[in-house]
């Protein structure tokens, strides 16, 4: 039934009533079919054999009647009477063999040759005995009455009484049928019970055993739970599980299971850590002497640095004085090249526009050596037409020969001024390239100029920051003085403190030495992987101090910081030159020395301190600060 486990609690249940209810299904089924057949065999025992029996005694009653019949007819010779009762005696023999007819059929479809045997037999004795009596009504309606009658007393019976034995026969027959139907029906009840009963007993079986696993894999789980909460009430945290389902009831074991492995890792943790606080808390009492002695020197030391920076503050503030002077002359010396710059910028439009209306020029006498050409042409063409006119053309002629004359003197005239264009435009252009080459060299001056005056003005800001930073640091002098008097008083609080910490620690490692931790579980190997035991120092601690006298107030001056810069403002123009160099780190944004921590910090909560530490911790702002 192990796939039953994994299976979840509903699905079970549902499976368990849905096979129920099948069962049920299939009973109800099962005997509704029952009942059916045995309805259709009681419907065939009564309609198709017993009804066939009684019809069999109706068969031998008719004809009973029928020998009455014929017996009075024949006593009374009345020819009307023997009419009428001919006319009755046909409509009775169809009758009877319609019943007969229909009692063949049953038998021959009932599958037993001694019936079918009987019938046939009973067949021969009606033809023999319906001949008979065709023969007695045929005398009868020939008026032979005394022939008739002596054949109702002699052949008549005679095969009258065969028939009615095979009647008898075939009546005792159906009879027996129909108790065989009995029988058979009897025999199919008490099949159909027992098979009721076993499939009641099936269903009720599977019902048990489906509640009884649904049980057992719901409560086995639950006991397990509540086995596991009397073990965590007592302390116990090698409690073992035993999981076997993958069900709801699975899956909450298996969380408790990896509840109480955190919950031992975690105490296991906590024990160690008490040990690690209590070795913590003696050298915080080692520490507390080191650092009595280390107020003292910096106290010392802290009267040759307040010296030291008296000098160095009227050093860097004549450093900023002549920064300042100097950033003035290089303002001075920046709007200088820049007027040279813009007058030299002039100098290049204006040989820009010289070189423009030179190539003008240009183009004009391109145009006029145009048109001369085109009018030494029509003074060709003139001179063809007058050579054509004969004398008549003669005046024509010279007047084109002048008019051609002038054209080529104007053509070489504008060849002679387009070439003295372009050597003007050469020197102008020339003129040019020199004029903006010399307003870029003043543009490089005047870049030049004012990275001088940026820097300038960087080191002016930078002597102006470092003096303020010096009187800071001087100011922070005077207060680590100050404060190096309070720590004398806060190394007292911290021995009181550490005290009351050792106090804690001994009722920690009380509270958690109740719990039962398995140290060889896989939870508590990594943790000791990750964080070992530490050895607890026998030391003796120093002598503390009266907490009496610490409880008085004492008034200590607040620490000032240090106040904050504002940026320095620098103009737009430097902004690529201080891209180009590394910025200096002033002194407040300097990181601080890091400390060498000797020992990890167990983040836990500490516990309220009670009244006998409260005195040692009053002013507890003190001891934040240190």
């Amino acid at each position: 039934m192990a796939w039953l486990r994994n299976l979840g609690i509903g699905t079970r249940l549902s499976l368990a009533f849905m096979l129920v209810v099948l069962l049920l299904i299939g009973v109800a089924v099962f005997g509704v079919t029952s009942l059916a057949g045995m309805n259709a065999s009681l419907h065939l025992t009564v309609e198709g054999r017993l009804l066939k029996v009684i019809d069999l005694g109706h068969v031998k009653q008719d004809a009973l009647e029928i020998g009455v019949i014929v017996r009075d007819a024949a006593l009374t010779e009345d020819p009307a009477l023997v009419q009428q009762n001919t006319q009755r005696i046909d409509g009775m023999r169809k009758e009877m063999g319609a019943t007969l007819d229909a009692l063949g059929k049953l038998i021959a479809a009932s599958g037993r040759p001694d019936l079918q045997k009987t019938f046939s037999d009973l067949t021969s004795a009606r033809e023999a005995y319906n001949g008979q009596l065709d023969m007695v009504l045929r005398q009868l309606g020939a008026g032979e009455f005394a022939g008739a009658r002596a054949a109702l007393v002699v052949t008549l019976p005679a095969a009258q009484r065969p028939y009615f034995e095979k009647l008898d026969e075939i009546m005792d027959g159906g009879r027996n049928l129909a108790l065989a139907a009995v029988k058979q029906a009897d025999a199919g009840f008490v099949w159909t019970r027992n098979v009721l009963l076993g499939l009641t007993a099936l269903a009720v079986l599977l019902a048990v055993l489906m509640g009884t696993a649904i049980t057992r894999s719901i409560t086995g789980p639950a006991r397990q739970a509540l086995e596991a909460a009397e073990a965590l009430a007592t302390g116990n945290l090698r409690h073992t599980f035993n999981v076997r389902s993958s069900d709801e009831m699975g899956r909450m074991l298996a969380a408790l299971e990896r509840a109480f492995r955190h919950l031992a890792a975690l105490v296991h943790g906590i024990q160690q850590a008490s040990g690690s606080i209590d070795g913590a808390t003696r050298e915080i009492a080692r520490g507390n002497t080191d650092l009595s002695q280390r107020t003292e020197q910096q106290a010392a030391s802290l009267e040759q640095t307040a010296a030291s920076m008296e000098q160095l503050t009227s050093t860097v503030r004549q450093n900023a004085d002549n920064a300042r002077q100097a950033n003035q002359l290089a303002v001075n010396a920046s709007d200088v090249a820049t007027e040279g710059g813009r007058v030299v910028r002039d100098v290049v439009q204006t040989m820009d526009s010289i070189s423009k209306s030179s190539s003008q020029v240009a183009d004009i006498t391109g145009v006029i050596e145009s048109i001369a050409f085109q009018t030494n042409i029509l003074a060709l063409n003139a001179a063809v037409e007058a050579a054509r006119a004969g004398e008549q053309g003669r005046g024509f002629a010279v007047v084109a020969s002048e008019v051609r004359n002038l054209a080529q003197r104007s053509s070489a005239a504008a060849k002679e001024i387009a070439e003295l264009i372009g050597g003007s435009v050469r020197q102008v252009q020339d003129g040019a390239r020199q004029a903006e080459q010399a307003g870029k060299t003043m543009d490089d001056i005047v870049g030049a100029v004012r990275r001088v005056t940026d820097i300038m003005g960087e080191i002016s800001a930078a002597s102006t920051e470092q003096t303020s930073g010096i009187e800071q640091v001087s100011l922070a002098v005077t207060q680590m003085e100050s404060m190096t008097q309070q720590n004398a008083a806060l190394v007292e609080q911290a021995a009181a403190a550490a005290e009351s910490l050792m106090q804690q620690a001994g009722g920690l490692v009380n509270e958690v030495g109740r719990f039962d931790v398995a140290q060889g579980s896989p939870a508590t190997l990594a943790l000791d992987a990750v964080v070992p035991p530490r050895q607890i120092d026998p030391a003796p601690l120093p002598p503390m101090a009266n907490p009496a006298a610490l409880a008085a107030p004492r008034a200590r001056a607040a620490a000032v910081p240090a106040a904050t810069r504002p940026p320095v403002q620098r103009k737009p123009q430097s902004q690529a030159v201080l891209a180009k160099r590394a910025p200096a780190v002033p002194a407040k944004e300097r990181p601080p020395v890091g400390r060498q921590r000797q020992e990890p910090v167990l983040k836990t909560a500490l516990r309220r301190p009670t009244g006998a530490t409260q005195t040692a911790m009053a002013d507890s702002g003190d001891w934040e600060t240190f």
